[in-house]
């Protein structure tokens, strides 16, 4: 009997703004379902709203020999499994447990406060403890761009969004 875990974390492709969607309908069917979101206040009416952190993206946990493309195949609001070569491409729980304890110190409201010329620290990657001045948004706002000085000279550098932090 082998004790490894057949069950694994897939990424899934939703179609546009279907994120949420597809998660409900994998969850109701038994499979455990990561959706990372993050909320912040709206300036105009002051409601909370919630956003996928990273756009049309999700991951669900399951056996895939078990379970198969069956189970997900025919989700309303699923564009594809995310795969290469023809097979599902799946990522281990290390790493979604490592994306869950970093997206819960995402504070929303700074995130989406971040304006061109803000300054920045970085808190992990190769540019831990830089400060910086925020430039813009990439990739539907997982990804940022920021000024890092090097050698003198502003250096356009990309990092993702959860490791920057507005400094006081």
């Amino acid at each position: 009997m082998s004790n490894i875990d057949p069950l694994r974390w897939y990424a899934l492709m939703a179609k546009p703004r279907q994120e949420a969607r597809v998660a409900g309908s994998l969850a109701a069917r038994g499979l455990e379902v990561f959706l990372p979101t993050y909320s912040h206040r709206d300036r105009g009416s002051g409601r909370w709203l919630t956003h996928p952190s990273f756009p049309r993206y999700l991951f669900a946990r399951f056996d895939w020999e078990r379970t198969g493309w069956a189970a997900v195949q025919w989700t309303t609001g699923l564009s594809q499994v995310v795969g290469f070569d023809g097979r599902p491409a799946w990522l281990d729980d290390a790493l979604i447990r490592h994306w869950r304890q970093r997206l819960e110190l995402l504070d929303g409201d700074d995130f989406t406060r971040l304006k061109a010329g803000d300054r920045v620290r970085v808190q992990s990657g190769p540019f831990r403890d830089y400060e910086a001045v925020f430039d813009r948004h990439l990739n539907g706002q997982s990804r940022v761009a920021i000024l890092v000085d090097i050698l003198g000279r502003k250096t356009s550098v990309q990092v993702p969004a959860v490791d920057v932090n507005l400094v006081a």
